[in-house]
């Protein structure tokens, strides 16, 4: 049986409900052990970009909640 590429998380998603401020993004996302660089800012949300989305494999990509406030962008990484 072919093994799967693993997962990975691409983007996490940040409810501004929640989340009032771009640094309190970071400060999860640093507090959790991910990247905090820079923050994209929508109408409803910050995103912390993990992993570029060309280097996952088109089609792989799904939205699950993390914790209250926090959903992360999950992709299989190409092989």
């Amino acid at each position: 049986m072919p093994q799967r590429a693993p997962s990975t998380v691409q983007t996490l998603i940040f409810d501004k409900t929640v989340f009032k401020t771009a640094e309190a993004a970071r400060a999860w996302a640093k507090r959790h052990d991910f990247h905090f660089g820079k923050v994209d800012e929508t109408e409803d949300s910050f995103r912390l970009r993990q992993e570029e989305p060309e280097e996952l494999q088109e089609g792989s990509f799904r939205t699950m909640v993390l914790t209250r406030g926090v959903k992360a962008v999950i992709g299989r990484q190409k092989r």
